[in-house]
């Protein structure tokens, strides 16, 4: 801190020094420096003293966010940790630009369904930092692997066959109610056909 000392004469020992509230780590703001006169000699009794506070202005720094590549999930992972920092160490905010595949909570992703989404970080700034640059990064959920297996039956001659499958890989609680395009299952045997065996499909 620096200011101005005028009109000391005769060589008078009489000093200036300047504090002020600001410290290490201030938030960005205006902050009053204050003057306070040295007299060893005891001199200023011979001056009209004007004391002038002065200001001193904290500007807000940027501040990176760094948010690396997302690996490729499955539906059906667990929910999974979003790793990304602000060079300022104030906390990031996430948002999912894909709520269909991953929501969010925190800083934990949670896949809802397969496909592409997109994940942005956010820091908004305050203290002494300006708001980051938002990041983004894509994350790729790739379906969970279904299996479907007919059964086999057993039908008497004259009665029309029975069919039924079974499902292996459903995940997060889907049952077949949410395949989009149902499992249709055939066979060649009738009630009219001969005893033996037939192929399921």
């Amino acid at each position: 801190l620096t200011g101005t000392l005028v009109s000391v004469v005769n060589g008078d020992n009489i000093t200036a020094s300047y504090t002020t509230t600001a410290e290490p780590g201030s938030v960005a703001g205006v902050y009053t420096i204050y003057p306070a006169l040295n007299d060893p000699d005891n001199r200023l009794g011979n001056y009209n003293v004007t004391v002038t506070n002065g200001a001193l202005r904290i500007n807000p720094v940027n501040q990176t966010i760094t948010f690396g590549p997302i690996p490729a999930h499955t539906y059906g992972d667990a929910p999974f940790a979003l790793n990304a920092t602000s060079s300022s160490g104030m906390p990031l905010t996430f948002v999912s630009a894909s709520p269909s595949v991953v929501t969010i909570s925190g800083n934990m992703a949670t896949i809802v369904g397969a496909g592409e989404g997109f994940i942005i970080a956010y820091q908004f700034g305050g203290g002494g930092y300006l708001a980051a640059n938002p990041v983004g990064q894509a994350v790729t959920v790739a379906k969970a692997p279904l299996t479907v297996r007919a059964n086999d039956r057993v039908s008497a001659y004259g009665s029309e066959p029975v069919l039924s499958a079974s499902y292996t890989g459903f995940v997060n609680g889907d049952t077949m109610a949410v395949l989009t395009t149902p499992v249709i299952l055939t066979t060649p045997a009738t009630a009219a056909s001969i005893v033996g065996t037939y192929p399921i499909t």
